[in-house]
């Protein structure tokens, strides 16, 4: 299995750090750890933990090395999981780590720098600990895990149920263990220079669409963390077993298990920006219908589950300015996420092939994604420190600059000292939302990348 795991990853491993640019953020963070000593957070509220370690992958062998941390990281976690499946007596425990290996967003994750599988492997340790009444040490665990995503701090309330009841001491030691180390993680993150600008930007963005859109968006990614298919197959398995929850409620793992999904469920709606969110229930979730279906039921409903890495049964078109209801066939998850990180580095080549005069700066409305591991571009440390972002000047040529974005001060300011300013034009629509302006008012120039 271990083979096949590596083949299936081996395409992930060695294109980027990810599709999403959250993780060439973490990996920017860490290289600055790693280069200057220094820790600045890759976003809102700090990763610590998973940014701290990734200093030391990231720096000695890029995203490669990263992104084969995070696939040992899933590997070691299958031990756990294992545990607490033949713990709990779950039918057919190999076939669940099998499904759960395999799990479309468990594959997508399972090889690139981000902290989504690391969170997991430290709750399912945490769990596997619990359960073997080593409670300090599940603390600790668990603590760590929060390092890496501070959401995770909330599993000490699922885990009240399958502490030991009676016992105040273990209790304690469990609930003290875990703050106190996801609190002694956090001290680089609050003492970092822009952890105040971090936290303000990140409230001045949040929350602001309408309630129904919100809901909507809720729905629509909760569902597409397993795909239609294999939300469908779940939910008619729930239906045609219902006779068996009752049953199912005395067994051990129910009240746990529904309590993680229910927990991550509750999360995931003060924040449904990324299906990713809804990582740290798929375990349990599996659990959960391993314990309640047939044979056949469990064939036909993995199979559903499994399908969505290859194939997507989608109900809305997103490649269009207003969304539409649309019902189409489009590339699974894994697939996608092989395909956006080919084209970002198709992206990146074309970029800077464009003949652009000498004295510009494009903005292009992408940080690190950009000039990362891209040996076409290097630092543009001082610009970067007068416009407060991430710039890259091209190599072998005068005053030729990148950057994510100009506000409009910044635009006149570089317009006087004589650049000529271009947009990429794949990013209007998002840039002119950022910067506040309209860049045909403004005369800025457009590029085009794709050719269109």
């Amino acid at each position: 299995m271990i083979l096949l795991l590596v083949v299936s990853r081996a395409p992930l491993l060695v294109s980027g750090y990810g599709a999403d640019g959250d993780a060439w953020r973490v990996a920017e963070s860490s290289l600055r750890v790693w280069n200057e000593g220094t820790y600045e957070p890759s976003r809102f509220p700090g990763f610590p933990v998973h940014e701290f370690l990734n200093a030391l992958f990231v720096g000695i062998g890029g995203s490669i090395v990263s992104n084969l941390a995070t696939f040992l990281v899933f590997i070691l976690s299958l031990y756990p999981l294992r545990k607490i499946v033949a713990f709990w007596g779950v039918p057919m425990p190999n076939v669940v780590l099998v499904v759960f290996s395999f799990l479309p967003i468990v594959w997508k994750n399972s090889a690139v720098t981000m902290d989504y599988l690391w969170g997991l492997a430290g709750i399912l340790t945490s769990t596997w600990l619990v359960l073997e009444k080593r409670f300090l040490l599940a603390g600790i665990v668990l603590g760590l895990a929060a390092g890496t995503r501070i959401t995770h701090l909330a599993f000490v309330f699922p885990f009240l149920l399958i502490l030991p009841a009676g016992q105040n001491k273990n209790l304690a030691v469990f609930v003290l263990s875990s703050v106190g180390t996801a609190l002694a993680c956090y001290i680089p993150v609050v003492l970092s220079p822009s952890w105040g600008d971090l936290t303000e930007y990140f409230f001045s963005r949040m929350w602001k669409e309408s309630l129904w859109k919100t809901i909507a968006v809720y729905f629509y990614r909760a569902i597409y963390s397993v795909g239609l298919l294999g939300f469908l197959g779940v939910l008619a398995l729930a239906v045609l077993q219902r006779a068996r929850w009752k049953d199912l409620r005395r067994h051990p793992a129910f009240a746990f298990s529904s309590a993680c999904i229910v927990l991550t469920l509750l999360l995931f709606a003060l924040l449904p920006e990324e299906r990713e969110y809804l990582i740290p229930m798929m375990p349990f979730l599996l659990i959960l219908i391993f314990l309640a279906g047939t044979k056949e039921q469990l064939i036909v409903v993995s199979i559903l589950l499994l399908s969505f890495s290859f194939v997507s049964v989608d109900v809305v078109e997103h490649d269009t300015p207003s969304p539409k209801t649309r019902i189409a066939f489009v590339q699974g998850m894994v697939l996608k996420e092989h395909s956006e990180r080919l084209k970002s580095m198709e992206w990146r080549k074309r970029l800077v092939s464009i003949d652009v005069p000498d004295s510009s700066i494009v903005m292009i409305g992408r940080g690190p994604i950009f000039g990362l591991e891209n040996d076409s571009v290097e630092p543009a440390v001082e610009l970067g420190a007068e416009l407060n972002q991430a710039c890259y000047k091209a190599r072998n040529r005068r005053d030729l600059y990148y950057v994510y974005s100009l506000n409009r001060e910044q635009l006149f300011g570089m317009r006087r000292l004589g650049f000529t300013v271009f947009y990429a034009d794949d990013a209007k629509s998002y840039l002119e939302t950022f910067v506040g302006y309209r860049f045909d008012d403004e005369k800025v120039r457009e590029l085009k990348i794709w050719g269109r």
